[in-house]
């Protein structure tokens, strides 16, 4: 958020300690707060503009962009010179910041969580997708270094079985998280109209945080054990290595030729393995038909109709499901397999005795010689 180049700022101190004051300056490192400097690792902190400057700035976003899906676990922020936001809420998005939906409300009493979110205020979890409201982290004090931990996963239903929980699975992921802060935390006798108009009162009010904290994971759907930054052009990018025969970033299909079986994440009791589709060799691609598996029509490689393995581009010839079967005009001579790469050929052959017998042709049997016809099936 752009700062004016000199702005004074007065921090709150605890009774009989006064206040300090100083100007914020963004051509001097030593005094300047950028947002950089909340994810930075140091002590230097972000800090967002006083309401002297007006009251629209009670209403401030922290966005922070994880360039790719997370679930994340926990969050924790470290405030720096100001106390924690009276009023706020935690934000996620799953769509690279396109919407954001609530994760969490925080509010400094019971009545600003039933008025302004409509949610009871500290009411145990019950369901691995609820979002609460809390006001456990709304009070003045401490007025600096105060710290906020949110946890997405403990105390959740679905905590110790995470693989088990499609809804705290779902729940927990992220592509960006917003921190929309909607009020400062002010001392009591500073609510009313006049004290909002003194700047030697609302200059103390701001928003200031020093470090921002996200523990997380990938999202490889129990697919991969090990997740990876693979890209020499962006060492944040992290990537699934991917297995039971799945594909894709977070390892979220199957790969090509292993879709006899629809896709599923993996349990802890099954890996869900994506299962190699029968083409007898004559297809190396195949998708999952959900009809074909409901009329067990798809022979799988154990030779059990089971699932709905459709293999495409069946090669040499062949054609069918499972590509079992010789495209028209060709034929699988007695005897050869279903595998064989040259077993279907074409149907051109002469018949020397019936047709003659019978002293007429067929509509696909043409004469070429006086005792010999060429035939088509």
């Amino acid at each position: 958020m752009p700062i004016m180049k000199k702005l004074k700022e007065c921090q709150l101190r605890y009774l009989n300690q006064g206040q300090f004051c100083d100007y914020c300056n963004a051509a001097d490192p030593r005094k300047a707060h950028p947002i950089t400097n909340a994810i930075d690792g140091t002590e230097r902190w972000w800090q967002s503009p006083p309401l002297s400057m007006g009251l629209k700035y009670n209403e401030v976003n922290v966005t922070l962009d994880l360039g790719q899906l997370f679930h994340v676990a926990y969050i924790l922020i470290k405030f720096a010179n100001s106390p924690r936001p009276d009023l706020w809420i935690l934000e996620r998005s799953v769509d690279f910041g396109k919407t954001y939906t609530p994760w969490q409300y925080f509010a400094h009493s019971k009545a600003d969580c039933l008025e302004r979110f409509g949610k009871e205020a500290n009411v145990p979890v019950r369901r691995d997708n609820d979002v609460i409201c809390t006001t456990e982290y709304s009070r003045i004090v401490p007025l600096e270094n105060g710290e906020i931990v949110v946890s997405l996963v403990n105390g959740r239903p679905g905590a110790k079985n995470f693989t088990y929980s499609p809804s705290l699975r779902e729940f927990t992921k992220a592509t960006n998280i917003r921190l929309h802060f909607l009020r400062t935390n002010t001392l009591l006798g500073h609510l009313i109209s006049k004290a909002q108009r003194d700047p030697t009162v609302t200059r103390r009010y701001y928003y200031s945080i020093k470090d921002i904290s996200v523990g997380g994971r990938c999202v490889c759907h129990g697919h991969a054990e090990v997740c990876n930054a693979k890209s020499a052009e962006n060492q944040y990018q992290f990537q699934c290595e991917c297995q039971h025969n799945t594909c894709g970033e977070t390892c979220d299909h199957c790969c090509p030729g292993y879709n006899q079986k629809q896709w599923q994440p993996a349990t802890a009791g099954n890996t869900n393995i994506c299962e190699p589709c029968n083409c007898y060799g004559h297809a190396t691609d195949c998708y999952y038909d959900a009809d074909v598996d409901r009329r067990r029509e798809s022979l799988n490689i154990h030779g059990h109709y089971e699932g709905g393995g459709v293999c495409i581009n069946c090669q040499h010839n062949t054609a069918g499901i499972n590509c079992e079967k010789c495209a028209r005009g060709y034929y699988r001579p007695y005897g050869v397999p279903a595998s064989a790469p040259d077993g279907c050929i074409r149907k051109s052959f002469s018949i020397w005795h019936l047709l003659i017998a019978k002293n007429k042709t067929s509509k696909r049997c043409r004469k070429t010689t006086a005792n010999h016809f060429l035939c088509w099936f």
